[in-house]
């Protein structure tokens, strides 16, 4: 996999740590080690040029991880130890809502062990982690192992892990443990039709829903499960359609 540079110009503003997106905009947090303070800022996709949400998003605070709930439409992020420079060392490792219009944060609770990367699941909810997976409570902030015998690979260095985490959006979990998924969205023959490719048990029924914000899904169009295993379907007339999200469902 080869990466392709965006521009030759700099973000423009120090330490851009936690890359997430939020209604199709690129946010990232910005630190200044120095002072202890953090910034949400948004990344413009196309020149790379990173701009504070807002100048009084500031806080004294270390955040090395970003996550958006696109299901709560919240912002989260990592608090990490920090105790260089600056007159107040900030050792905790807390969880944080950021406003996304402001940048203000508000503490939820302690995380109990630190993490330098954050994610949304659409199953597993808030995850992050260090040394290994968690799933994290965005109500009190407590982090729980998903697996505590599964840690990542790193050097031996505790203070060394995992410092970025994604989730895939279409990974949904699966009714009864019956496996199934969207596994491909591409655009059909006609360009303003969507094909949808999806795991499924043949002669079962399913219903296809969409979403234009991940709040509400509603029902699409009903399709049965292929001799092969898949089932493609296709929706018409997306012209004009910014976002849309889809997920399968069994139908009972």
């Amino acid at each position: 996999m080869q990466a392709v540079r965006v521009s030759t110009q700099s973000i423009g503003q120090p330490a851009v740590e936690g890359l997430t997106v939020c209604d199709g905009e690129l946010y990232g947090i910005s630190i200044s080690f120095s002072e202890h303070k953090s910034r949400l800022i948004k990344i413009n996709k196309e020149t790379g040029v990173g701009t504070p949400v807002a100048p009084a998003g500031s806080f004294n605070v270390v955040l090395m991880g970003l996550a958006y709930d696109p299901v709560a439409q919240k912002f989260y992020g990592a608090g990490v130890p920090w105790g260089g420079g600056g007159p107040d060392p900030v050792n905790e490792s807390n969880l944080y809502e950021i406003d996304r219009n402001t940048g203000v944060t508000t503490k939820i609770g302690d995380l109990g062990t630190p993490h330098h990367s954050l994610a949304w699941h659409p199953t597993l909810g808030l995850i992050g982690g260090l040394h290994r997976l968690n799933k994290i409570n965005t109500t009190t902030g407590a982090a729980t192992p998903v697996d505590a015998s599964a840690e990542f690979a790193h050097d031996g260095n505790p203070k060394n892990g995992i410092y970025g985490l994604a989730s895939e959006v279409g990974d949904i979990a699966p009714p009864a443990g019956v496996p199934v998924k969207i596994t491909k969205v591409a655009n059909a023959p006609d360009p303003l039709n969507v094909a949808i490719t999806f795991t499924s048990e043949p002669g079962q029924p399913y219903e296809v829903q969409v979403s234009t914000n991940l709040d509400f899904f509603g029902r699409l169009f009903d399709a049965v499960g292929a001799a092969a295993s898949t089932e493609t379907t296709v929706e018409a007339n997306t012209a004009g359609l910014l976002f849309r999200y889809y997920r399968i469902a069994h139908k009972n």
